[in-house]
């Protein structure tokens, strides 16, 4: 005998006529339903079947927990052998559990699936899908069912021939073997299948056995996008626990075709499933960190900035044949005189020369989780400035690895001084290897410090082409991206890709972005977490005191005394609109009380160089690098945003945490937190003359604004201090 199980949820039109096809087959003797939290008539229907004897409601607490989740509940609660679902916009064919059972008799399969009627809205039959025989898109050369088990696994690694989980009947053994159905909101049908004909037997009846109803509000329609992103993430995870099974030319040829993956993870996995790619390593030059795990941790010295070095050469050692007599350089790599015999190792700051001793040794006798920090550069930046808070308040907890992507020329500098000081190891990629390397060089990491978490923090060409074979490499990890600074410009882009989409928590910096997130690529939720970015009030805490020295201060920073400092804070990019900046300071030349500051580097500092002595800025001065940042805050007036668009920026949070007022155009969140604590000014968008007349009116104001934000210091304090917003990425990191 058979159990039927429903999960409902906004489905009023068609619920009755799914439950009716199970009443009236003689065979299911029990029919369980459950409500996933609809907000149509649908739980007025389901309770119109509460009196039938074969019918059973369960509890559904009162929220809406998904479909994978209501269906193991489902199948936990069944009391019969046979189990089978069906969505509340289906229906069973008659004559499907007879069917059914003549299969199990003779051929004692675990899983039977079928082909498919499709209906439309008014139950009419508008088509049907014959499994192999009607594929999704064309089958690849070299794929064909000859009805064996292992040629329709390989046809169904191509594409998804199930369907649905309405055109499933399995066993309650196998429902426990597999652990149930895993928590995918577009594939769990796909992901038990592949999972069921990798581990059991299983049967395909080319007799229709389900009635599947296109509609407009069909699941699977809502984003193709993030469809291709779970599909990704459930190849990484067959592949971690199935790859011996995962072998063979056929298996080979069907992953090359599959359309819903990207062509880097197609070519990935496929090198997994060929055997011969599997007996030799490419092009290897030297042992595996594999199969000497302690390889590197035995050659290690004591010193963050020595242990980067060790690191560096082993990883040399292992993936290119190099001389052993490089000369190792502690800048970032100067771009107009690179020299080849040497490797640049980062290190630009205050002291280039310190090397910090280690608090604590990497690879303890009591290991630390491992957390990878991906990142295009660890250049000098509010990304990388919240990165390192995060770190340090947490680094008793877990080990950090940090790998960048991109070289850290001169202009953008880096952080990585301070990654030393907390004794953070650090990979730069494009520093050591050419990018053919990378993939080989992140497999040997991953094998040396296996990772708990990997937390992409800011993106790079290689991570968005590749972002698919990262999710397959590090299947055994928790992906989380925060990537996404803003809702139309920069990383959003690349939400297009698969890969990108295959991660398993999305961090959004702010609450735009987060409905981005939900309204756009319509991600779930749960897999979304909305994070401001923290602050170390340590580094704000001596504010008070230093603006006693206010002056001398100036004087160490090369400013003029008695004037009204008007600050620009930030990477010299195109984002940040520098010259809208100095736009400003041209325009406040009649002004000479005011005094314009533009602090930071980047590529276009040149530019805006070049801008200052043109037109003659003698209003004007230039702070390339600090490192205590209440050093700035101690003569700092207002501060100015011009950017085109930002998450919410650190040298916002921390200008308000000192009392400094600001005017900002209208980007990520500012509007937002203003609301709350005031402070500043927006500008619904920067046109030139209307920013001078603004800027006019918020100088008048601003002790009006200091004071409201002397009022909200504690507040801020409270809500964005980095020992606060470090707990959310702990419980991130591992759960």
């Amino acid at each position: 005998m058979f159990s039927a199980l429903i999960p409902v949820f906004n489905h009023e039109h068609y619920v009755y006529e799914a439950i009716h096809s199970c009443i009236v087959d003689p065979l299911v003797t029990e029919i369980l339903i459950v409500d996933d939290g609809s907000r149509d008539r649908s739980v007025e229907i389901i309770e119109s079947f509460s009196q039938h004897p074969k019918v059973k409601i369960l509890d559904n607490g009162g929220i809406n927990k998904g479909a994978h989740n209501r269906i193991n509940q489902l199948c936990r609660a069944a009391t019969n052998k046979w189990l089978a679902v069906l969505n509340s916009d289906d229906a069973f064919v008659p004559h499907r559990f007879q069917l059914a059972r003549q299969v199990i008799r003779e051929l004692h399969p675990a899983l039977i699936t079928g082909s498919i009627s499709i209906i439309d809205e008014g139950s009419r039959t508008i088509g049907r899908k014959r499994g192999p025989a009607d594929p999704e898109y064309a089958l690849p050369e070299g794929l064909k069912d000859d009805g064996h088990q292992s040629s329709f696994l390989a046809m169904l690694l191509n594409q998804n021939f199930i369907a649905t989980t309405s055109n499933m009947i399995f066993s309650r053994q196998l429902f426990e073997k597999l652990g149930g159905f895993r928590d995918y909101r577009y594939i769990h049908d796909w992901d038990f299948a592949l999972r069921a004909y990798l581990t059991d037997v299983c049967h395909f009846s080319p007799v229709a056995l389900t009635k599947y109803r296109v509609h407009s509000s069909n699941t699977i329609k809502e984003n193709p996008l993030f469809v291709d992103g779970e599909i990704t993430r459930m190849f990484a995870d067959l592949f971690r626990e199935f790859a011996p099974k995962l072998q063979g030319d056929e298996l080979a040829i069907a992953i090359r075709g599959n359309s819903h993956l990207d062509r880097g993870t197609r070519e990935y996995l496929a090198r997994l499933s060929d055997p011969e790619e599997q007996t030799t390593r490419i092009d290897e030059p030297g042992s595996s960190s594999a199969e000497h795990p302690v390889a590197w941790e035995t050659c290690a010295v004591h010193g963050s900035y020595n242990r980067r070095v060790s690191l560096a050469k082993h990883v040399l050692r292992l993936v290119e044949r190099r001389p052993d007599d490089l000369l190792f350089e502690r800048t970032c790599i100067p771009r107009a005189t690179i020299d080849p015999n040497r490797i640049y190792v980062p290190n630009l700051g205050v002291d280039g020369a310190v090397d910090y001793d280690c608090t604590h040794e990497f690879l303890t006798s009591a290991p630390r989780p491992v957390v990878f920090v991906l990142s295009g550069f660890f250049a000098v930046g509010g990304v990388e400035r919240n990165t390192v808070e995060i770190m340090r308040q947490l680094r008793a907890e877990f080990e950090f690895v940090v790998v960048t992507f991109e070289p850290h020329f001169t202009e953008v500098g880096s952080l990585h001084h301070q990654l030393d000081e907390i004794g953070v190891l650090c990979v730069d990629l494009a520093h050591l290897v050419t990018v053919d390397r990378y993939e080989q060089v992140i497999q040997e990491l991953a094998a040396l410090f296996p990772p708990d978490a990997v937390w992409i923090i800011n993106g790079a060409t290689w991570i968005a082409e590749n972002a698919g074979r990262l999710r397959c490499i590090f299947a055994d990890s928790r992906i989380l991206d925060q990537q996404v600074y803003d809702t139309e410009a920069g990383w959003i882009q690349e939400f297009r890709r698969p890969g990108v989409l295959a991660a398993d928590r999305f961090i959004a910096v702010n609450k735009k972005i987060e409905a981005t997130f939900r309204e756009k690529f319509n991600i779930p939720p749960q897999l979304i977490s909305q994070i401001y970015p923290a602050l170390s009030f340590e580094r704000v805490a001596q504010i008070d005191a230093k603006k006693a020295s206010r002056q001398a201060i100036e004087v160490r920073f090369g400013l003029q005394n008695d004037k009204t400092n008007i600050g620009f804070i930030g990477r010299l990019t195109s984002q940040k609109r520098p010259e809208r900046f100095l736009d400003l300071a041209k325009r406040f030349l009649d002004r000479p009380e005011i005094q314009f500051v533009m602090v930071g580097t980047g590529p276009l500092d040149d530019f805006c160089q070049n801008e200052i002595a043109t037109n003659n800025l003698t209003n004007t001065r230039t702070i390339k690098f600090f490192e205590d940042v209440s050093d700035i805050g101690a003569f700092l007036d207002g501060l100015v945003i011009c950017s085109d668009y930002e998450g919410l920026p650190i040298a916002l949070l921390e200008s308000m945490s000192m009392g400094i007022p600001f005017l900002s155009t209208d980007v990520g969140d500012i509007r937002a937190v203003n609301d709350v604590y005031g402070g500043g000014i927006i500008l619904p968008n920067w046109d030139a003359d209307r920013a001078e007349s603004e800027t006019a009116n918020w100088l008048d104001r601003t002790p009006e604004l200091r004071a409201l934000l002397e009022e909200q210091r504690e507040d801020i304090k409270a809500n964005f201090s980095a020992s606060t917003l470090s707990r959310r990425y702990s419980e991130l990191f591992t759960s």
